[in-house]
């Protein structure tokens, strides 16, 4: 069994190629050790939040950073 670790993530995105940016934090998410870096899964976990709540209408997005804690 794998253990995972509960985390809050939080990032910055540009949104497409202007200067808008969003930024969203506290998405919750949990730490896999076996599947990776931290940051790449919190990462995705905003992003995924993103996308499922269509903040940027479908645009695509650019990170520009991110950071986590524990749940």
């Amino acid at each position: 069994m794998t253990k995972t670790f509960p985390r809050y993530a939080s990032a910055e995105f540009q949104i497409g190629v202007g200067t808008e940016t969003i930024t969203v934090e506290n998405v919750p998410c949990e730490w896999n050790p076996a599947k990776g870096d931290m940051d790449s899964q919190c990462v995705l976990a905003v992003a995924t939040y993103i996308g499922e709540h269509n903040l940027t209408q479908g645009k695509p997005v650019t990170l520009i950073w991110t950071s986590s804690t524990p749940a």
